[in-house]
């Protein structure tokens, strides 16, 4: 009897250990969303770090894969991923980039370069337009169209 109940207890233990790997190694779902472009770039934002803040700016993190590798001179290794860190404005259609990090075909960071800088005066803000139709607007509409949906609003 005590054998059956220890036997049953073991079962038990297996069982809810077992069950708890499965769950741990269920896929989760990824942050990054795709961002469809006029360039056809394999384009993608991070959805878990996006902030929008006093109602047109929104800070983003956009993650390109190269379809070919790039070089860049005084870089020794081909880059196979950029990461960019964003401050947009929709209302002025301005941005700026705050930090680009580079990647190898083994996901190691190459290179980071950070560019964020005192963000008070909006006359230094934000160094660049917003082209018609270029990545940067779709990043734009992207970001836009997941924050009104997390907003509960309509785009």
């Amino acid at each position: 009897m005590r054998s059956v109940k220890v036997s049953r207890y073991l079962l038990a233990i297996f069982l809810t250990v077992f069950l708890s790997s499965l769950a741990a190694q269920a896929p989760q779902s990824s942050p990054w969303i795709r961002v469809e472009n006029k360039l056809n770039q394999n384009l993608r934002i991070d959805i878990s770090t996006i902030k929008a803040l006093n109602d047109s700016d929104i800070y983003i993190w956009a993650l390109e894969v190269h379809k070919q590798p790039l070089l860049i001179e005084g870089i020794d290794k081909r880059i196979y991923k950029t990461k960019t860190y964003y401050i947009l404005n929709s209302k002025l259609r301005r941005y700026s980039i705050l930090e680009i990090v580079l990647y190898d075909s083994l996901n190691t960071v190459i290179k980071d370069f950070n560019y964020r800088k005192n963000l008070d005066q909006v006359s230094l803000k934000y160094n660049y337009p917003i082209i018609a139709a270029s990545p940067v607007e779709a990043i734009l509409n992207k970001s836009t169209e997941y924050l009104a949906r997390e907003n509960g609003e309509k785009h």
